[in-house]
């Protein structure tokens, strides 16, 4: 094994590296070609699996940076590319290489029969990454990766003159590993996003034995309608119209994406700024709605309210001006929460079926990533936070829980001052 300079160190500093055995790797079977280092199949790669840099951490380890959020660092998504030969090959991030992939017989199931010119992207996992440290609550934290990856696919996709069918109603089991998104590349030049590498099938165990593998395979299509404004209850109260603002552009911030590990600042964010991180938030939204906690934003009042896109409007919500002293949240969420200036809800009916969860959960993690990626192009910091979703934010939201729910959290804010503490640990002293 080679010896790196990062080994050298922590030899000299008396912390000898050691491997670490992380759930669900298994082994990887050999390359059998190369992404290559610049064009557009490197550039669409590397921004939704791919290594994106190096940083030390508090403990003195050099951990790999990654374009999208995980939820406890797992990155259990990968990706497989439809090939030059008609089919899949495994992106592996780590070499920036294709690997072989999982076949069944079901496999060109998962292709796009009716458009030759179209190029498919298969977003699958390996659950015991992140289902190990959270058990079955892990499977909507790649649910929602999966739809943080397909609002970053859309944001490249564009840059090139592309546009992202996403295909949601198909069986989970598909394939091997679980399948939990299908991309198709459409529109001129999409061939080139083909991986020229030949088809190389490994095997592959099917993810059963818990209650989310039974879940992920129980259903291919939502059973019912399509559309919040089916399933969300409106909040009622008076409006305020957001100022018209031009759309953020998503695209720089796709390799500047961080989370907040060192807070926010106490200063407030301007009310253009929300406008635009709300907008970009809730483009082509069929499942959820967007609602937001207003903390410091000078000219709008603090409290809750449902964002309108079509109106570009904030409807009102209960009415209060502080958060209560006391929340049932970890000292680290509360202490955010003390510090962000708003916090973007995505909220829906989690009454359905399999499908129906699982295509939900897809959307809520586009819509927080869309809005952090609005964030990072505003100069803003943001974090998301699962544990603000509960009874007590629902009441806060003027939901009563018999119907729709907060599913995730977004909290933003204004960059924290470098003093020495934060800066050395990244995170608060």
């Amino acid at each position: 094994m080679t010896t790196t300079m990062v080994d050298r160190f922590l030899a000299a500093a008396g912390r000898q590296p050691r491997p670490r055995a992380v759930p669900g790797a298994g082994p990887v079977s050999g390359v059998i070609g190369d992404v290559g280092a610049s064009g557009p199949a490197a550039d669409l790669l590397r921004a939704l699996t791919g290594v994106t840099g190096f940083a030390w951490g508090p403990d003195l380890v050099v951990r790999g940076q990654y374009p999208l959020p995980s939820g406890g660092g797992a990155h259990p998504l990968r990706i497989l590319v439809e090939s030059v030969s008609g089919g899949l090959v495994r992106y592996h991030a780590g070499r920036h290489t294709f690997t072989g992939v999982p076949m069944t017989s079901r496999t060109p199931e998962l292709l796009d029969p009716a458009d030759d010119e179209s190029v498919t992207i298969v977003v699958t996992a390996q659950p015991e990454r992140t289902t190990a440290r959270y058990g079955d609550f892990g499977y909507y934290l790649i649910c929602q990766e999966a739809g943080a990856l397909l609002a970053q696919a859309h944001v490249v996709a564009e840059t090139y003159g592309l546009r992202v069918r996403e295909r949601l109603a198909f069986p989970g089991d598909i394939l091997g590993p679980p399948v939990f998104a299908l991309a198709d590349l459409v529109g001129d030049g999409a061939h080139r996003f083909r991986a020229e590498a030949p088809d190389q099938h490994c095997r592959a165990e099917p993810w059963t034995g818990s209650a989310a593998a039974d879940l992920h395979a129980a259903g291919a299509a939502p059973s019912r309608p399509v559309g919040p404004q089916e399933t969300i209850a409106p909040a009622s109260g008076r409006t305020l119209s957001l100022p018209a603002v031009e759309a953020v552009p998503l695209y720089p911030a796709t390799g500047r994406r961080r989370s907040a590990a060192a807070g926010f600042g106490h200063d407030g964010i301007a009310v253009g700024a929300l406008a635009g991180i709300l907008d970009a938030a809730s483009r082509d939204l069929r499942y959820v709605d967007a609602y937001v906690w207003v903390l410091r934003v000078p000219g709008i009042a603090p409290g809750s309210y449902r964002y309108d896109p079509a109106r570009r409007e904030l409807i009102a919500g209960p009415s209060w001006r502080l958060l209560p002293e006391l929340l049932p949240v970890r000292t680290e969420t509360d202490l955010s929460l003390r510090e962000a200036a708003a916090v973007v809800f995505v909220v829906g009916d989690p009454h359905g079926d399999a499908a129906w969860i699982r295509c939900q959960q897809i959307e809520s993690g586009a819509v927080t990533h869309r809005a952090a990626l609005a964030a990072t192009s505003c100069d803003l910091e943001s974090r998301i936070h699962l544990d603000v979703c509960d009874t007590w934010s629902d009441r806060l939201l003027g939901l009563d829980g018999r119907g729709p729910r907060s599913l995730a959290a977004l909290l933003v804010g204004s960059a924290p001052m470098r003093t020495a503490a934060r800066t050395a640990t990244g995170s608060r002293p």
